[in-house]
């Protein structure tokens, strides 16, 4: 494998500097169980923390798992506060979470939205929930200390990406230094690692050659070994988000002649991953959705199957009155979707990344360009129907429930359309280099600026540890 370009070491470095400390403080500004659903990952991840690696139906059909009744209390506690303009944290909210422990007593408590998700994207959370319970701290530290766990090493493992990404790597650390993925990356939540396996697979497809032959034993041996490697990781995917199974199609354009039966094998190794955890651990914990709706809604596939034109439709609709919406999500509207940046911010960080885009696209498109913005665009489709199906009504003119997050992994995939090649050579592919470090320098910088702000703002909170 070659060596890594000088200007990918910076753009790591950079990023590592930047991104992780600003990583850390969102996990200490944000109130207790404001990101997303996280009251139902932090009760994932401590029933996978205590062995339970597939979640349990109870007799009146909830899905969940034993654990300390102290955790409903917490989550209970901090619901109020989403959704709401502004939301002050109070001192005497502040006193019952902090009394909060892991003892007490036990019963089943219902997180049916996170208990389909494999265990593999929880282990870093889990270990550090784990970690509080057995040096006695409370849930709140405890809380915060999978955070930090979390946003170390989501941070780190980008930054390796970054460092031997082979194909644009000042596009895939600015995608990495979006505010939606520094907040998630922030979060006790299987996002943060879902997210940091996504840069891992886009990183390790941007040094494939192209289609071209291997030279070499030795590297083609290494080839082959990653590809089933990277199958593993789709399959890992796939098992969180279906949609992302799609991923798998990218190994055998990836390959080279002499790797292509293993890159098979990696594809094969990826569905049998996903389907083994959709029958095993997903499928026994499927509950009917406030549309009505399952995995394969029944309403809803009898509405499309009468009106087969229907989709066309609903996609475009879609895309008219929620592209902007679900635009603004995938770069950066925080927590419960609740906590939005200034609008300045987002048409800057659109410029950036157009920046970084335009340097990287003089070196031209890869040869399989094509092929792979169709695998990523049937990803992107799959995602809006499994949501069509699942959460919006039968007949329903929009598809309801799609969340921007659910394309970060895709964005970051999407950086392999650009050549692995460096930048143009001389005095100009320099410039470049410098000016893509520079961009990146200058949103991390806006993230700084405006992220604390805007969570600060929102729970009316200073700068410090909740």
């Amino acid at each position: 494998m070659p060596a890594p370009r000088p200007p990918n070491r910076l753009l790591a470095l950079l990023y590592l500097l930047l991104a992780l400390p600003l990583c850390l403080r969102i996990a200490l500004l944000t109130p207790p169980l404001q990101a997303a659903d996280e009251a139902e990952h932090v009760m994932r991840a401590a029933q996978i923390g205590r062995g339970g690696f597939i979640a349990r139906r109870a007799p009146d059909g909830e899905v969940g798992g034993v654990l300390p009744l102290s955790l409903a209390r917490l989550r209970d506690s901090f619901y109020a506060l989403r959704f709401r303009p502004v939301a002050p944290v109070g001192s005497s909210l502040r006193r019952e979470a902090a009394s909060l422990a892991w003892g007490g007593r036990r019963g089943f408590l219902s997180f049916a939205n996170t208990a389909l998700y494999p265990p593999v994207f929880y282990l870093p959370a889990s270990a550090a929930l784990d970690a509080g319970r057995w040096l006695h701290l409370r849930l709140v530290p405890s809380l915060a200390l999978a955070r930090l766990f979390d946003a170390s090493l989501a941070c780190l493992i980008a930054s390796a990406c970054i460092l031997f990404a082979g194909a644009a790597p000042a596009l895939l650390a600015a995608l990495l230094a979006l505010p939606m993925t520094l907040s998630l990356f922030a979060s006790c939540s299987q996002d943060a690692m879902l997210i940091a396996a996504s840069a891992l697979l886009a990183a390790w497809l941007g040094r494939q050659p192209d289609g071209q032959a291997i030279a070499g034993r030795a590297r083609a041996a290494g080839s082959r070994a990653g590809f089933l490697a990277a199958g593993v990781l789709v399959g890992c995917l796939g098992a969180a988000r279906p949609p992302y199974l799609v991923l798998a199609l990218l190994l055998p354009l990836a390959s080279p002649p002499r790797a292509r039966r293993w890159a098979l094998g990696g594809l094969c190794c990826a569905g049998g991953i996903a389907l083994l955890w959709i029958v095993v651990g997903a499928g026994p914990c499927l509950t009917p959705t406030r549309a009505g709706g399952s995995l394969l809604g029944g309403a809803q596939m009898g509405f499309l199957l009468h009106h087969p034109l229907a989709p066309l439709h609903i996609a475009w609709r879609t895309l008219l009155s929620e592209g902007p919406t679900l635009l603004r999500e995938t770069l950066g509207v925080l927590d419960w979707l609740d906590v939005p940046l200034p609008a300045s911010a987002y048409g800057l960080i659109i410029l950036i990344i157009a920046a970084l885009v335009a340097l990287q696209a003089t070196a031209g498109l890869r040869r399989t360009a094509l092929p792979v913005m169709a695998v990523l665009l049937a990803s992107a489709a799959l995602i809006f129907g499994l949501q069509y199906l699942s959460w919006s009504p039968a007949g329903s003119p929009v598809v309801e429930g799609v969340q921007g997050r659910y394309f970060i992994p895709l964005l970051l995939a999407a950086t392999t359309l650009l050549p692995g090649s460096a930048l143009r050579p001389g005095s100009a592919g320099r410039l470049a280099d410098r000016a893509s470090a520079g961009l990146l320098v200058l949103l991390l910088a806006l993230d700084w600026h405006f992220v604390p702000s805007a969570i600060a703002a929102h729970y009316a909170l200073a700068a410090t540890p909740p």
